[in-house]
């Protein structure tokens, strides 16, 4: 008999390697734009709502300037812990790149997505990360758009998030903006 037990334990390392984000812990751009697409079709099926969050570190540049980049992964990982605290544990949560962020929400509507958003800005606004004597307080911006119709993409809802998150960022930044209902409208 051949044991396989190492060959597994292999597997499922490459498996998180695959799918995770080193940093963070949490889903990698890949992984979290696959899942996300699995929930898009559950809930075409289903009929339920579904809402993306894209969500942005204010002057990210700066704390990594002034600070250090070991001090900006910290605020970064800081940031995700607040997520992760805030979310159900069915919702999607990725790191998108640098100090960009997305969460998938299920069964939410954009009303819903809003509410969820305003609380974690608000809660990260409050919040004081305590890193070697230095006392930093971060804000983020949020943009936040809905499912709208059947044949909406992923790519589509992330672009109309998005979009929300630069006029949040245009409109002074700390704030959560949501994008219109529609694919083709702003």
């Amino acid at each position: 008999f051949l044991d396989i037990t190492q060959l597994k334990i292999l597997q499922e390392q490459l498996e998180l390697l695959a799918t995770t984000d080193s940093l963070t812990g949490i889903f990698n751009r890949r992984h979290f734009i696959e899942l996300s697409e699995r929930e898009i079709s559950r809930a075409r099926r289903s009929l339920a709502p579904l809402a993306i969050a894209m969500i942005d570190i204010d002057h990210f540049k700066i704390i990594n300037d002034t600070h250090g980049h070991t001090v900006g992964d910290l605020v970064i990982k800081e940031l995700v812990a607040l997520c992760k605290d805030d979310l159900r544990p069915y919702d999607l949560l990725g790191r998108i790149g640098g100090e960009e962020f997305a969460i998938t929400m299920v069964e939410c509507d954009l009303q819903k997505a809003f509410t969820v958003s305003e609380r974690l800005r608000e809660r990260v606004a409050n919040h004081v990360i305590s890193i070697d004597g230095n006392d930093i307080s971060i804000k983020i911006s949020v943009g936040v758009a809905e499912l709208a119709g059947d044949m909406e993409s992923l790519e589509s809802i992330m672009y109309r998030a998005d979009q929300a998150l630069y006029v949040a960022k245009k409109l002074g930044r700390n704030r959560v903006e949501k994008s219109s209902l529609g694919p083709n409208r702003q």
